[in-house]
């Protein structure tokens, strides 16, 4: 998530806006020696979204300094992680929101939930759930994670192959990194990668947990491939 979307994005799942602007520069008056002062603007904050699953999904968002923004932001879901993080978002069909912050399942499916804001300082900001769902109509909402992480070179098959998620799999990209999602939390799984030419590398992980600020913490897992003799 690689830690790809829990470190780098999770305690960061949010994504703010870049900031208009640049540095300002302010020179000093005075003789040719005096110093020449920049002052570096702000980095903007996040935008967090946070949801709970129990006993129906609520969620909200909420900006550093400006409070909660809940009724001010516009809610989506996505059918994938990527999708969810199009600019703008390709919104999934599977859920609607007919109060801001309150999905509804219009059928069966595995979503991310994110909203959009505009804030009046720093423009445009997006942020998805730190988890996905498994919604369904007839039932509550189901906290997901993934699992993602490297494999040290493109085309490595990574395959679940017992446990939660078996006989899910992703191939991995160029620069060695993969995902799989809507992982179900608290459950042991299997995992192997493999490529022609090269000896499989088997992984055993416990199951995804969360940390103390309810963020999945270990849902990732690195592969190491070397070549078959």
């Amino acid at each position: 998530m690689l830690r790809f979307y829990n470190e780098n994005v999770t305690r960061a799942f949010a994504y703010g806006a870049l900031l208009a602007g640049a540095l300002s520069v302010a020179a000093c008056g005075g003789s040719p020696s005096a110093p020449t002062l920049q002052t570096k603007a702000p980095s903007p904050p996040s935008l967090r979204v946070t949801c709970m699953a129990t006993p129906t999904l609520r969620c909200t968002a909420s900006v550093y300094q400006e409070g909660d923004v809940t009724a001010q932001a516009a809610w989506s879901a996505a059918d994938s992680f990527r999708l969810g993080m199009d600019v703008p978002v390709t919104a999934s069909d599977a859920v609607d929101f007919p109060s801001p912050g309150v999905p509804r399942a219009l059928r069966v499916a595995n979503v991310y939930i994110r909203a959009d804001y505009v804030s009046p300082r720093w423009g445009r900001m997006r942020s998805i759930a730190p988890h996905a769902y498994a919604v369904d109509p007839a039932s509550g909402a189901i906290p997901l994670s993934y699992v993602s992480g490297t494999a040290g070179q493109g085309g490595v098959t990574v395959e679940i192959i017992d446990g939660e998620g078996m006989g899910k799999r992703a191939v991995t990209i160029d620069n060695g990194s993969y995902m799989i999602e809507f992982q179900r939390m608290n459950a042991p799984f299997t995992a192997r990668a493999s490529k022609p030419g090269y000896m499989p590398d088997v992984k055993v992980h416990p199951g995804i947990v969360d940390d103390m600020y309810g963020y999945p913490m270990n849902s990732y897992l690195h592969f190491t491939l070397n070549p078959a003799q």
